[in-house]
């Protein structure tokens, strides 16, 4: 009788764990523990699942999920450098969105050239990135943002904001309060703009001020080798 049950049980937890990954459209979910309920019938259960990941799920009073929130960390070491940083996944059923973000921070073990400048043994460089889908299940990607900054050092910092098609980059120097630089390019893949022109390229534009020139605004190709901007108007 003892072990019926036990075996019900478990196959009671078996097929709850396949329904909780039909209905959170997440797989590997590790085994849930309910760690609370609201008066409205909201119920939150917890899980860590075999490499660390932990998952937090909450339900509505129907069954209905309504979040999923994954959190791993990790660690690299690739010799020259050695990054550890965290990554957060969230479905959010109730606004049908998906959302990606990511946090790191690497420590520079060599002279390196990387990111567009020069770092040197002991410097550190801060990565953040959020990324937003159309839905829950992460169908199409409809925008995010991603900067690099330096530990110690307010005088550098590079921003991408980026959609379907298009990607702004931005990367602001201040060297003096007299020698500051801004580097903004658009890089476009088949972007439509309204009224029909489809564009592909890159271009580029330098804003600052320098000792020698004073305030300046510049166009630039960013790649000199050919890459233009391309419109389409047909």
């Amino acid at each position: 009788m003892g072990i019926a049950f036990a075996l019900k049980k478990l196959a009671g937890f078996a097929a709850r764990k396949v329904n909780y990954a039909e209905r959170l459209g997440e797989q590997g979910l590790p085994k849930l523990k309910q760690i609370g309920k609201s008066k409205n019938g909201l119920k939150v259960y917890r899980g860590i699942d075999e490499h660390g990941a932990k998952y937090t799920v909450s339900f509505k009073k129907d069954g209905s999920p309504l979040k999923l929130v994954k959190q791993e960390k990790y660690k690299q070491n690739r010799g020259y450098m050695t990054t550890e940083g965290s990554q957060t996944l969230v479905r959010n059923y109730s606004k049908n969105e998906g959302l990606y973000i990511q946090r790191s921070k690497t420590d520079v073990k060599t002279d390196l050239s990387w990111l567009g400048r020069f770092f040197k043994p002991g410097d550190t460089v801060n990565y953040t990135s959020k990324s937003r889908y159309n839905s829950a299940s992460f169908d199409k990607f409809v925008d995010g943002t991603s900067q690099w900054t330096q530990a110690g050092n307010p005088n550098w910092k590079w921003t991408l904001h980026e959609r379907p098609g298009i990607t702004k980059s931005v990367t602001e120097n201040k060297y003096a309060p007299d020698w500051q630089n801004t580097q903004t390019y658009f890089e476009l893949n088949n972007f439509k703009f309204p009224g029909g022109a489809v564009h592909n390229g890159r271009i580029g534009f330098d804003k600052g001020i320098s000792p020698l020139d004073g305030e300046y605004l510049r166009r630039t190709r960013v790649n000199p080798f050919g890459d233009y901007i391309k419109i389409d108007y047909n």
